[in-house]
């Protein structure tokens, strides 16, 4: 058990070779590569991780698991079949071919012709001897079983570049030169990569500078997106729709075409980390989407109030008329127009229809949701909402509130028409501010009393009370910044609470859903061993006004690097 789960770990980590080879290489991709995925640094971080301290904290609490797995037994009888036929172990396969480099590159046709479309895989070898022995029996391999018919030399540029000949494929293509080994389906796409070798700029070619602005170069993986390569494609599938279906591509074609650098990656240094990093033009960008992208991002100041022993927790910055109006954009045109008539019509009946944009704008821009454990003795967490309201109008507090309550109240009176148990609704004062709780032991759970009410101009509900009495506003205001986190989870904190409540949780869930207990016991059985290895998780986002970083960020219970 501890050496697999090893060699997972260090397909999420990552060293690179030096930066001179690095380019050397990645400059060998041509630039109508449309997708390219790289994958660097396996032999450095597999080395790394297996004298790490998560290496010895996996062996000793999964010790003596070992012999017992079935997979185990499996991977260790494709390793002998290696070494049998091809004469490499899967350390060496990691190590001396697999360890440096490896690249795959992909072109689609053009549109009228979609077939046409290529693909290559490149790897820099740090043995080139190994790996052409490994070519060779290989070949010998496949001669031997009648896979392979033949072998050819073809001439390009005076390099020399081998064909496959196979009685079920038209022919496969290999190049080798200074350790660098290119496979191709088609010909063409190893004469494009000569090509780039023989007439190689001096200054970094489009992929590496693009990597380079996204910051994401020295990354262990990263697939990136030649975004321009897919305009026509998107074009197209835009002017073929119909309806509504037309109006959403044209949409989305649009904040396609205002993306200049896009990549998806995988890293890892003492924690993981994955993410999505991209760059835009504003200018470009939907006008309802611009309060989002086209400025730094910002701190919600809400994060200030977030309780230490959370077991879940986000927090956000923007106005309800901004997220509405971003949300609706997705929409056609028609339905945006009936959404946002609609919700005038059901708000504006309770506070008139001519505070609705007001409220729209005033509710925000700080907001936050968290769970966490109860203080008391009661089993279920408390969830707690909260929302600023931001208005220079003294009123719309009150209307915000007064909606609210309208349509709680409504909900409360048809539960109460159709049901023998009742929902009560009560006012209570908490110094200075009155909070309404609704209480019904029937239908919530032990301890749940929802809540909800405005202090300070924040607006609160909560699954008890204590979520809005312990509410204290935050002093400051939230900060620019260039990285600012919005989402988190506390697998340590779950962990414990699964342990404390698991019996009540259990029996909270079997009444409700009948179902066995043993089968919940072991699901939350199942979800501890599978949060055993996890810290903590935290989604950030990083930039300036025209490029973005989303990260989600793992962290382990021990680093990954020694």
């Amino acid at each position: 058990m501890r050496w697999i789960l090893i060699v997972l770990c260090s397909l999420c980590s990552s060293l690179q070779i030096s930066a001179a080879e690095y380019s050397k290489i990645l400059n060998l991709v041509p630039d109508d590569t449309a997708i390219c995925l790289v994958i660097q640094g396996l032999r450095d971080r597999a080395n790394a991780i297996a004298n790490s301290p998560l290496a010895d904290w996996i062996g000793t609490n999964y010790e003596g698991m070992e012999g017992s797995s079935a997979e185990i037994k499996k991977l260790k009888e494709l390793e002998s079949l290696l070494s049998t036929f091809l004469g490499v172990s899967v350390t060496d396969l990691r190590d001396e071919i697999f360890g440096d480099m490896i690249v795959l590159g992909y072109e689609p046709g053009p549109l009228s012709r979609p077939d046409e479309e290529r693909g290559w895989i490149m790897i820099k070898a740090r043995d080139p001897k190994k790996l052409m022995q490994l070519l060779e029996k290989l070949n010998t391999l496949q001669k031997t079983t009648g896979e392979l018919d033949s072998i050819k030399e073809q001439r390009y540029q005076d390099e020399i570049i081998y064909q496959r000949s196979k009685k079920k494929l038209s022919g496969e293509y290999y190049w080798i030169s200074e350790g660098v080994f290119v496979f191709a389906a088609q010909k063409e796409s190893i004469f494009s990569i000569i090509d780039r070798k023989r007439t190689q700029p001096s200054k970094p070619n489009q992929l590496v500078k693009s990597i380079q602005r996204l910051g994401v170069e020295k990354s262990f993986m990263f697939c990136w997106f030649n975004t321009r390569k897919f305009d026509r494609l998107l074009l197209s599938h835009a002017q073929s729709a119909q309806g509504s279906e037309k109006e959403i591509r044209n949409h989305f074609a649009t904040i396609w075409s205002a993306i200049d650098d896009l990549a998806f990656y995988i890293d890892a240094k003492s924690d993981i980390e994955l993410g999505l990093a991209t760059t835009y033009r504003v200018n470009a960008l939907p006008v309802e989407l611009r309060p989002f992208l086209g400025q730094q991002p910002r701190t919600s100041r809400l994060e200030q109030v977030v309780p230490e022993n959370v077991l879940f927790a986000v927090a956000g910055r923007c106005s309800s008329q901004e997220l509405v109006d971003a949300i609706a954009s997705f929409t056609p045109k028609e339905s945006r127009e009936s959404f946002k008539q609609e919700l005038v019509r059901s708000i504006g009946a309770v506070v008139g229809k001519e505070k609705v944009p007001g409220m729209l704008k005033s509710i925000g821009p700080d907001w936050a949701i968290w769970i966490s454990p109860s203080a008391d003795s009661d089993w279920f967490p408390n969830i707690t909402l909260v929302t600023q309201l931001e208005s220079s109008e003294p009123e719309t507090a009150s209307s915000v509130k007064n909606t609210l309550d309208f349509y709680l109240k409504l909900l409360q009176v048809q539960y109460n028409r159709e049901h023998d148990d009742t929902i009560q609704a009560i006012n209570q004062k908490y110094g200075e501010e009155l909070a309404t709780t609704f209480v019904n032991p029937t239908l919530f759970p032990t301890g749940v009393q929802p809540t909800f009410g405005v202090k300070e101009n924040y607006l609160i509900f909560g699954s008890h009370p204590v979520c809005f009495s312990g509410f204290t506003p935050p002093k400051t205001q939230g900060e620019v910044s260039t990285s600012t986190r919005v989402f988190q989870i506390s697998a340590s904190s779950i962990r414990d609470y699964l342990d404390r409540n698991g019996d009540s949780l259990t029996k909270w869930i079997a009444d409700r859903n009948n179902r066995e207990k043993s089968a919940i016991i072991k699901d939350l059985n199942n979800l501890k061993n599978a949060l055993k290895i996890v810290d903590h998780i935290d989604m950030t986002i990083e930039g300036t006004d025209s490029k973005r970083k989303v990260a989600l960020k793992i962290r382990l219970v021990k680093p990954l690097s020694p």
